[in-house]
């Protein structure tokens, strides 16, 4: 599950470290959610 989450921060944003964490967090969780949804 970890691999995915990285694979989406890294697809979407080459540096998600350099944002907010709390951003990136919400952000991510929600593009996660939607793309579990779809498989």
């Amino acid at each position: 599950m970890q691999q995915v989450y990285q694979a989406l921060t890294n697809r979407r944003r080459p540096t998600p470290i350099l944002k907010p964490l709390r951003e990136v967090k919400l952000q991510d969780l929600h593009d996660f959610c939607c793309t579990i949804k779809d498989i």
